[in-house]
């Protein structure tokens, strides 16, 4: 008990000895961001952030269970966005008269339309059919990881297409996410023989590189796209 008092006072001392150390602007900064993070309004952004965090992480295994249930691939995403639709209707209702003007805007043209369904095709199905897809062949922790080497061919494919730099951090950083994957899903000389374990592998990479390309046209994009193709998508 003695031992636990003395250890206690300890560490109220270290930590007044740090904030004696430090000078008033530093102190205020400090607790300036301690307020930040502790408002109200903050903290449930975290929650909010954490629980959807939970909520999609969660997809990948309750996806994986179900097609270990055969369920087909493609009939899961349909339900997954159908009941994703259901679920945000509520919010989108709020909107009230914004919702026709969102959906439906004034200037948009052939082109944008097309834009728009081209996204949604490559950002949507394409990236969710495959990754469901390649479900039935890898574990739901390897198609995640998979998937989301997204920023990987993002830069890359943004050096090609639209002439984005490449400079010494980001090739440093593009090397150590691609070794980070390669040891997440454990590659090795049996998994590169082939098998149905490496067509999964190959399909989520697949994903992942659609949702790049999505994200790419999404930049390229006109601005007034910006507001309803999300809803659309």
């Amino acid at each position: 008990m003695k031992q636990v008092t003395f250890c206690r006072k300890m560490h109220q001392k270290n930590w007044l000895c740090l904030f004696r150390n430090l000078s008033k602007p530093d102190v205020d900064k400090l607790m300036s961001r301690f307020r930040y993070f502790t408002s109200s309004s903050n903290i449930s952004f975290f929650i909010t952030l954490i629980a959807s965090t939970f909520l999609m992480g969660s997809s990948f295994v309750v996806g994986k269970i179900l097609i270990q249930q055969n369920f087909p691939p493609m009939i899961l995403v349909g339900w997954r966005f159908f009941l994703a639709a259901v679920a945000t209707l509520p919010l989108v209702l709020l909107e009230k008269g914004k919702l026709i003007a969102a959906l439906r805007p004034i200037q948009a043209g052939l082109h944008d339309v097309v834009l728009v369904i081209l996204i949604g095709l490559i950002q949507t199905t394409a990236v969710m059919g495959l990754l469901f897809w390649a479900m039935q062949y890898i574990s739901a922790s390897t198609a995640a990881i998979l998937l989301f080497t997204n920023p990987i061919w993002v830069a890359v494919l943004g050096r090609f297409f639209l002439d984005e730099s490449l400079n010494h951090m980001r090739l440093i950083g593009l090397f150590l996410g691609m070794v980070g994957v390669a040891f997440a899903i454990g590659i090795s000389p049996e998994m590169l023989s082939g098998g149905t374990t490496l067509v999964g592998e190959l399909i989520g990479i697949i994903s992942a590189f659609c949702w790049a390309s999505a994200t790419l046209i999404n930049k390229r994009a006109s601005s007034r796209l910006k507001r309803y193709s999300a809803i659309w998508n």
